[in-house]
């Protein structure tokens, strides 16, 4: 399990609400990996950041993404211009 795990599984006992998900063709999400891009990564990434959002009980103005390695990538593309306050990324060892 890597560093986002980690860090998913830590953060609910600090009172932070998190949120993971799996890029197109991989674990359980639906499409194929080789119809991945960065491009579709960060439009999914916006997504998720949209329904994070509206969840209600998930502060607006507080919101923080992470990705690893290809998702830091994405992290900081999708970050661009939206509301995520803190984007943040991290290299595999």
């Amino acid at each position: 399990r890597g560093t986002t795990y980690m860090v998913a599984k830590q953060l609910p006992n600090e009172g932070i609400a998190t949120l993971r998900f799996d890029f197109n063709g991989h674990g359980q999400s639906d499409g194929k990996m080789k119809d991945m891009t960065v491009l579709n990564e960060v439009e999914d990434a916006k997504c998720v950041y949209q329904y994070a959002a509206g969840l209600p009980f998930v502060d607006r103005e507080r919101i923080a993404m992470l990705g690893a390695s290809q998702g830091g990538v994405v992290t900081s593309m999708a970050g661009g211009g939206s509301r995520i306050d803190v984007p943040g990324s991290c290299a595999p060892r």
